[in-house]
């Protein structure tokens, strides 16, 4: 599958405090979100950073899980679902979300292990609602991979376009984020069918920034039925339980321990404010030992924009 990226061109450091919004489109830079807080993050998180190429990950992962048998839970703010857990925002009336930020901690991978334990962690743009098709998203996951000989566990930065009704890819800017690293992801809807992926390492001062079309035809070439867009009808901060390749099977997979992580200034725009949030656990109604456990759950600080994220699944 062929996409159209457009890469950071800039040389050198960047300073976001004195960058005009012409050199910033000049530059294919990171987009300013609107003034605020959203806006005082987005400086801190770029000021002084250097922007990588992207490479993508030589190994092909299957479909993703879909979101799937979403329910209200007791307390109307709650939801369950098979492989999400996290928080999301619906888009204000009459407007389409156009972008989404957090800053999260990357915890430690889990121990190799059979059946694996894989979870990734990201930011996206639609996706939740059963008719969205489209799903730009950008993170950091844990795989466990299977190989000759040996497993091989793979702590990887990556962005995708996902969709519902294509084979996708994860694709991986380049493995520039270690356990205990702090980043920054933001996902910036810039046309019908285009966003840009942007994912920073505060604590390296590295950063990714591609501004990438979604392609106009399957993974087998075919014609796309519809042309793509983004909806922009919600925004997520997740925590997901990713499918694997082959020889794995889905009902032996159970999330990863990840301990616990927060989605700290989770921002949209122009998406409902955070004390609009919903919550999602996740429930793994098709994991054979247990069906129905709950594994991961999250929690909403309204007042500082945060999503609490916990596993509470086997050790």
């Amino acid at each position: 599958m062929d996409y159209e990226i457009r890469p950071v061109t800039l040389q050198g450091a960047f300073d976001p405090l004195n960058a005009t919004d012409e050199f910033i489109n000049e530059y294919g830079l990171p987009k300013r979100p609107p003034p605020g807080p959203a806006l005082d993050v987005w400086n801190s998180a770029l000021n002084g950073v250097t922007f990588l190429s992207g490479q993508v990950l030589d190994l092909e992962i299957v479909r993703q899980l879909r979101l799937t048998n979403v329910s209200r839970g007791n307390q109307g703010t709650q939801e369950s679902s098979r492989n999400w857990s996290g928080a999301y925002v619906r888009s204000e009336p009459g407007k389409r979300i156009r972008m989404v930020q957090a800053v999260w901690k990357v915890p430690a991978p889990p121990p190799i292990s059979y059946p694996p334990r894989p979870w990734s962690m990201w930011v996206g743009l639609d996706g939740h609602d059963p008719a969205s098709r489209l799903m730009p998203q950008i993170g950091v996951a844990a795989y466990q991979i299977p190989t000759p000989g040996a497993p091989v566990l793979l702590l990887v930065s990556w962005w995708q376009w996902w969709d519902r009704f294509d084979l996708a890819r994860l694709h991986n800017p380049i493995s520039f984020v270690g356990e205990g690293h702090t980043v920054f992801a933001q996902i910036t809807r810039t046309g019908d069918d285009i966003a840009q992926f942007l994912l920073t390492n505060l604590d390296t001062g590295e950063a990714f920034c591609e501004e990438i079309r979604a392609p106009s035809t399957m993974e087998d070439g075919t014609p796309r039925p519809r042309p793509p867009r983004i909806e922009g009808r919600t925004a997520e901060c997740i925590v997901e339980l990713p499918l694997l390749p082959k020889p794995y099977v889905p009902r032996d997979i159970i999330l990863g321990n990840y301990q616990s992580t927060t989605f700290k200034n989770f921002f949209a725009f122009d998406g409902a404010p955070v004390e609009e949030a919903r919550a999602m656990r996740m429930n793994l109604w098709n994991y054979r030992p247990q069906p129905g456990i709950l594994v991961s759950r999250a929690t909403i600080d309204r007042t500082r924009n945060e999503i609490g994220m916990t596993y509470v699944g086997p050790p």
